[in-house]
């Protein structure tokens, strides 16, 4: 099974006390033990580990039935004991259903790898191939003869979809205990092997984080990898077990009730799609139908071409960015767009949410820690990044999360965050006052896209109308516009400054997130359905109104180009290979994620640390108050009615402190204060 000598490894049951004492012994004088599990499956709420495995020194490793883990309660009460997994967080809730918690911490060797790899795949197997040059074999490969019992298919068919959750878990056991009868020797080894490969490939990784040095604005604190790892990473991955492990309750009965009027809406476009082709056969979800529509009879240019499959034949791609291209300019992209969007609202939040909905109603969303190139998180199953933001959520999907009786929802989110650190990021050596205009703004406690606006808008607008465009116009006519939308004013109250107010904030709104993100001329055109060159003409407009910001982004390229790396403050670092490409697209495309890097790369440090704080405050305990979600700059927490007002005053003043509250001398106030809107109701949507 490997392709390298290992020592043998020891099983052992509550058989044999006298064997598990003496490795009780052992493992407490371990300042470091690596655990694995093999499950009845992958959900984290309904499924139980069936044999567990642990490795220390440079020649243990056993294993041992779940009933033996009482044994070992003392070692895991062990603050100073560290603990390495692979996927820690699924082991960690695999043992925590047997009633398993660890004291000390607990060390991911996924997210060190991808700190330093993060091109590299993370799992298991394929970390022990790029860092020990390691290879073994995983289950299905280990016992290819083992068949499904009373089914004539081998065991291979459990990696799919081919049986029910509870079937499959049953299926599970029974395969276990098969396989413990008569191939005992063969599961203590392959069992063994994760645990065992996962301690080899931390002992290498941490070599090289020790030895990595990084660039990070508090290098007394953050001198290597290592450091940034230890201080940052993996508190985290406690923080999102916890965070996992609380889950957020959801009322599926509202959800259902959602259902309709969403489908509604796709029979609405359903029908007009066949209006537009004239044919009542024609089919939103075909691919092929939509290619012959969209490029054969309206014209439309192919942007790229699939792959090809097995057949080798390539055709144009009518895929979301196709679509998101030619939305403005074709009504078939913009209805198909929005058909792909609610089918998907459909599948994950109506009809996909019972699956992963436990006995107590909650939900367990996973936090992928080591995903992201920049430090944000992703989520999965189900993917609550995706929840539609306040302002677009049309069918008031929030307000199915929701706290349980006697409780209500906490719901923190820092304003403005990117553009924030952004006016921060223009402050330097070189230049101490950065871009004092936006930075005035901000302490003057107004609406930066409004301030941007007026800033950029105003004296265009003066060349183009022969009027001055001023901050209380941009603030009167969002004022207006909500008033009309609401139905209180008549669509005529919108006069021509009304719309061209509307029309600068929404396009410097674009701009100065966009450019953070390395947005050129022509994706800016498509959001605001104009031309290339009035894009490059507002693009130059604010830039020159900033040149601060122009400064900072020729900084942060130029910088990469140096290291080949891009870093965010607190030193996370991303790879860029192409950043002195003759290529001008890869050139582009990297010095676009070096901007991006810097500043989104930034506030996941801020939100990061943030949660860090948070949960070192104890709130759980004091006052019942849990952390549930982080969906981008926000955070959710369920704390009981009599003490989420407490807990409101401590957690504000944690956010909107945590780079100042991190252990370094040059910590301290930005050039901007970072804010939050804080808000408390019972689901989502009231709370925020």
């Amino acid at each position: 099974m490997w392709n390298t000598a290992i020592p043998d490894a020891l099983w052992c049951t509550d058989e044999h006390p006298e064997q598990i004492e003496h490795l009780v012994r052992e493992v407490l004088d371990q300042d470091v033990v690596a655990i694995d599990t093999e499950t009845t499956g992958l959900s984290v709420w309904g499924d139980l580990p069936v044999y567990w495995s642990m490795a220390w020194g440079q020649d243990r490793r056993v294993c041992m039935p779940i009933q033996t883990l009482r044994h070992f309660k003392p070692a895991f009460a062990e603050e100073g004991k560290r603990w390495v997994f692979a996927n820690a967080k699924f082991d960690m809730h695999m043992l925590a259903n047997v009633g398993v918690e660890f004291a000390g911490e607990c060390i991911d060797t996924q997210v060190m790898h991808a700190l330093l790899y993060e091109e590299e795949p993370h799992g298991l197997k394929e970390m022990a191939k790029h860092v020990l040059g390691w290879r073994w074999s995983d289950f299905f490969d280990a016992f290819p003869l083992l068949l499904v019992p009373d089914m004539s298919k081998p065991a291979k068919m459990l990696k799919g979809g081919g049986l029910s959750q509870p079937n499959r878990r049953e299926t599970l056991r029974e395969l276990w205990a098969r396989v413990e009868q008569n191939h005992l020797s063969r599961l203590v080894d392959y069992a063994s092997n994760d645990a065992y490969g996962t301690l080899r490939i931390y002992e290498k990784l941490l070599k090289e984080l020790h030895t990595t040095p990084i660039h990070s604005l508090y290098s007394t604190w953050l001198p290597t990898m290592e450091a940034l790892f230890f201080h940052t990473e993996a508190p985290f991955t406690k923080v999102l077990y916890t965070c996992e492990r609380n889950g957020v309750y959801v009322d599926r009965d509202y959800l259902q009730t959602l259902r309709e009027p969403m489908e509604a809406e796709k029979d609405r476009l359903a029908r007009e799609a066949r209006t537009l082709t004239g044919s009542m056969t024609f089919n939103i979800n075909s691919d092929d139908q939509m290619r012959e529509y969209l490029f054969k009879k309206c014209g439309l240019a192919p942007l790229t071409y699939t792959k090809g499959g097995k057949t080798g034949d390539k055709k144009p791609s009518v895929d979301k960015g196709c679509l998101e291209h030619y939305q403005h300019e074709n009504r078939m992209a913009a209805i198909a767009l929005r058909f792909s969007k609610l089918d998907h609202m459909i599948g994950t939040y109506i009809d996909g949410m019972d699956e992963h909905v436990d006995l107590k109603g909650r939900i367990h969303c996973r936090f992928n820690q080591d995903v992201a190139r920049t430090g944000r998180l992703s989520a999965s199953n189900p993917n609550m990044q995706n929840v539609p933001k306040p302002d677009s959520d049309e069918f008031k999907l929030r307000r199915a999360f929701c706290a349980t009786p006697n409780h209500s929802l906490l719901v923190n989110d820092y304003e403005q965050l990117e553009m924030r650190l952004l006016a921060c990021a223009t402050v330097t050596d070189q230049n101490p006052a950065g871009a004092k205009e936006m930075i005035q703004i901000f302490l003057d406690e107004k609406d930066i896209h409004m301030g941007n606006a007026a800033m950029v808008y105003g004296p265009l607008y003066e060349k183009q109308h022969g009027w001055r465009m001023g901050y209380d116009d941009l603030v009167n006519a969002k004022k207006t516009d909500k008033k009309v939308k609401a139905g209180e004013l008549p669509e005529s109250a919108l006069d021509q400054h009304c719309q061209l107010a509307l029309f600068a904030r929404n396009a410097i709104k674009s701009v100065g997130f966009g450019l953070n993100y390395g947005m050129k001329e022509k994706k800016l055109a498509r959001q605001l359905g104009i031309s290339e060159q009035e894009a490059i003409a507002i693009i130059d407009a604010y830039l020159d109104t900033y040149p601060a910001v122009s400064e900072f982004y020729a900084a942060a390229i130029e910088e990469t180009r140096g290291h080949g790396f891009s870093f965010s403050i607190l030193g996370r670092r991303r790879y860029h290979p192409s950043i002195n490409s003759y290529n001008k697209y890869d050139r582009w495309s990297d010095e676009r994620k070096a901007v991006n890097m810097a500043i989104q790369g930034s506030a996941a440090d801020l939100v990061r640390m943030a949660m860090i704080f948070i949960h070192r405050a104890g709130l759980d305990k004091k006052l019942g108050c849990r952390m549930l979600l982080q969906v981008h700059d926000e955070l959710m927490f369920e704390c009981p009615n009599e003490t989420i007002k407490e807990a409101q005053s401590i957690i504000g003043p944690i956010m909107q402190n945590a780079f100042k509250m991190c252990p370094d001398p040059r910590a301290g106030d930005l050039a901007v204060p970072l804010t939050i809107s804080s808000g408390i109701g019972h689901d989502w949507s009231s709370a925020k």
